[in-house]
């Protein structure tokens, strides 16, 4: 199962070194609206995939460091209404960053990648489940190779470089959301396959996994949810068909043949990463070369 947060903030164009440009009303009243248009697309991704909405927000005038903090704490702790927690937690940010690609906050602070990470490593017990980074930003693309060599935790990131030259003033701010749409059309629609190798193509997807990212299973039903599934629905049955599942044990074998293949898929996930990789919950991540 997967649960998705989702954080849509418009983004206006400003540089490090340039004071923020005086935007007509018409230009701010577009940003908005393109705003608008990209949290919706992530909220139809949501209900196309089954992912549970832990929240969608937009907020026009930015997020303080202590909300998100606080916001992010708790969805990193959000279980399934079973009980466990979810395998998958997919955090999907759209708004302003600096150079370094570190999400801009009000009061002039950053969140950058390294507390990100500490909080799912503190609020991610036995790290048996994934966080997923979706990041439509201008400079995002700087936090792939740190997710690259994260170890001891399952994190990847989804997000894009841009194949054109940025405009000295106003950025990329007329392509953040553009990534999204096509992502999300590529990933939603049988007949809307995005050609990522096109000329016409201005976004360059880009994703990245942690060492240790293949690793991962799906969590299986254990004996007590087995017993507890049939003694609610076929008690007459439980006890033969528990013993038998019970009964089965893998050998010394298998268990050696996992470690060879769990060390094959590593190395291949770092040498040789598909242009497309299925997470399991029906979309893929995707990366395009120049």
């Amino acid at each position: 199962m997967c649960i998705g947060y989702a954080i849509v903030i418009p983004t206006l164009p400003v540089r490090s070194h340039l004071k923020t440009p005086v935007l007509p009303p018409l230009f701010l009243n577009d940003i908005h609206l393109h705003s608008t248009q990209i949290l919706n697309a992530v909220q139809n991704f949501f209900t196309f995939h089954l992912i549970e909405p832990f929240g969608l927000e937009y907020s026009s005038r930015g997020l303080s460091f202590e909300d998100l903090e606080l916001k992010l704490r708790q969805f990193f702790q959000s279980l399934t209404p079973d009980g466990p927690r979810y395998d998958t937690y997919l955090v999907y940010y759209s708004g302003p960053v600096d150079e370094n690609g570190n999400w801009a906050l009000t009061g002039d602070e950053r969140l950058k990648l390294d507390q990100l990470l500490e909080w799912w490593r503190v609020l991610s017990p036995g790290y048996d489940s994934r966080l997923l980074l979706v990041v439509d930003t201008e400079q995002s693309y700087h936090w792939v190779r740190q997710i690259a060599s994260t170890s001891h935790l399952y994190t990847a990131i989804q997000t894009w470089q841009s194949k054109v030259p940025l405009d000295s003033e106003l950025g990329s701010c007329t392509q953040i959301g553009t990534f999204t749409i096509d992502w999300v059309d590529y990933n939603c629609s049988d007949s809307g396959k995005i050609n990522w190798r096109s000329y016409d193509q201005t976004t360059q997807p880009l994703y990245a996994v942690s060492n240790s990212w293949s690793d991962f299973q799906f969590r299986s039903p254990t004996p007590a949810d087995i017993a507890n599934f049939w003694n609610s629905n076929f008690q007459n049955a439980a006890k033969l068909m528990i013993s038998v599942t019970n009964g089965l044990r893998l050998s010394s074998t298998c268990l050696c043949s996992d470690c060879v293949l769990r060390c094959l898929r590593r190395k291949r996930m770092k040498w040789l990463p598909p242009l497309e990789y299925d997470t399991g919950h029906g979309f893929k991540l995707v990366y395009s070369y120049i």
